[in-house]
């Protein structure tokens, strides 16, 4: 499995994209198990493919999580972090520190 994060948004605009990639294969397997735990709390595939808060703003950040399966399938969110689901909030949090 391989998540990948990418963040975009603020003053920065699209000049201040950042990209977060995390293969879990390439991980110590308890964290492993650990991430992918926390994709399947997550849910993804019970997610709408975008998630937006009820009034954004042009310099809000903006959040595109892509999981790609062991079996080579992909389901990316789109999200608003005000927006996001609590475990959605948390499997971000864990690939951005990767």
């Amino acid at each position: 499995m391989k998540l990948i994060l990418r963040k975009w948004g603020g003053f920065t605009g699209k000049a201040g994209a950042e990209v977060h990639e995390c293969d879990l294969d390439s991980l110590p397997p308890a964290e492993a198990e650990r991430l992918r735990k926390l994709v399947k709390d997550a849910q993804l595939d019970a997610l709408p493919a975008k998630l937006t808060k009820e009034s954004p703003q042009s310099w809000d950040f903006h959040h595109a999580l892509t999981v790609i399966g062991d079996d080579g399938s992909e389901r990316t969110v789109e999200f608003h972090e005000d927006a996001a689901t609590p475990q959605l909030r948390a499997v971000a949090s864990e690939v951005a520190q990767k």
